[in-house]
């Protein structure tokens, strides 16, 4: 396979992780789990509260 080949199907696949990922991004900052999260913290809050509630949250979504 041509070099150029090679290169454009390796930057199809990285494309394509890319869009996975900013899609699955979308979805979480979308999604009813995390809108819960911003309402336990509560809109007169400080930032140091909601960075925290942000920082203490699982990471395995």
């Amino acid at each position: 396979m041509p070099p150029q080949k090679k290169w454009l199907k390796k930057r199809a696949e990285n494309l394509a992780g890319s869009i996975k990922t900013g899609l699955k991004r979308a979805a979480e900052s979308c999604s009813p789990k995390r809108n819960r999260k911003k309402q336990e913290v509560g809109p007169g809050n400080s930032y140091e509260a909601i960075h925290e509630a942000r920082v203490s949250a699982p990471k395995n979504l």
